[in-house]
């Protein structure tokens, strides 16, 4: 997998975060996965990326979140 491939699969999965309480607590894999599938990407490779995708994406959100709520 190209590091554009991974790219790709993390920005369409922007909406396959799971949320409780308005708060980040993970991701869809298998949404992410079937992505990655559907895009013709190797689904072995995109499972190694996913957990600092996922990482990355809910540590954002709920930065983002938190300095929304602190402006208010």
């Amino acid at each position: 997998m190209e590091a554009w491939q991974a790219w790709d699969v993390a920005l369409r999965c922007g909406g396959q975060l799971r949320l409780s309480q308005m708060v980040a607590i993970g991701m869809d894999f298998s949404a992410a996965l079937q992505v990655a599938v559907s895009l013709g990407h190797d689904a072995c490779a995109t499972a190694e990326f996913l957990t600092a995708i996922e990482a990355g994406m809910t540590s954002a959100f709920n930065e983002k979140l938190s300095s929304e709520m602190k402006n208010r």
